[in-house]
C-alpha cells in the first residue's frame, strides 16, 4: 500500500512542482517535468499560446533525441514501480527527476506550515501539499514513521 501526495516537493533545496509516494518502506520525492514551450506560451498567449507552445517543445526534444546526449533514468524501470497501484503507475509514468529514501535513513521528521520536512544522510526534502497534511501525518503513524505529534 502507497499514498501519493501531489504538490510541491524539494529535493535537495530545489522545489518543483512534483510530490512524494509514501510506501511501508521508503518515500519517493519526484519533480514532474515541465514542460517549457507550454509555460512560455500560456504566459504570452493563454490557452493558443500554450498549444504553439507545446508544438514548439515537441521540435526542441526531436531536436535533443537526434544530437543525443546524457540518457536519463525513467522511474518507470525502478523495480519499487512494479509493486504500486495501477493509478499511481499512471500519474507518475515518465517522471526523471526522482530520489528514494529508504525508511531507516530518515533522521528526523518536522511537520511545517504545508506538509513535512524530511532529514536524511542524503539532504534536505520536502512536501508541500496542505489539503494532504492529515493523510500524511495518518499514513506514517500507521506504518511507522516517527512522526512529532501536532
Amino acid at each position: 500500500m502507497q499514498l501519493l501526495v501531489e504538490g510541491n516537493a524539494g529535493i535537495n533545496g530545489k522545489n518543483q512542482i512534483g510530490g512524494a509516494v509514501f510506501d511501508q518502506s521508503q518515500i519517493v520525492f519526484f519533480h514532474k517535468p515541465l514542460q517549457k514551450g507550454q509555460m512560455v506560451g500560456s504566459a504570452t498567449g493563454g490557452l493558443l499560446g500554450a498549444l504553439i507552445g507545446m508544438g514548439i517543445q515537441k521540435m526542441i526534444d526531436k531536436r535533443k533525441e537526434k544530437k543525443g546526449g546524457p540518457e536519463k533514468v525513467i522511474i518507470d524501470s525502478e523495480p519499487f514501480f512494479a509493486r504500486w497501484d495501477e493509478g499511481v503507475q499512471k500519474k507518475l509514468a515518465g517522471v526523471e527527476i526522482y530520489t528514494v529514501v529508504p525508511r531507516d535513513h530518515i533522521s528526523n521528521i518536522q511537520e511545517t506550515f504545508a506538509g513535512f520536512a524530511f532529514s536524511t544522510g542524503a539532504g534536505e526534502h520536502n512536501v508541500k501539499a496542505k489539503i494532504k497534511k492529515k493523510k500524511m501525518r495518518e499514513f506514517m503513524m500507521e506504518n511507522g514513521y516517527n512522526v512529532p505529534m501536532a
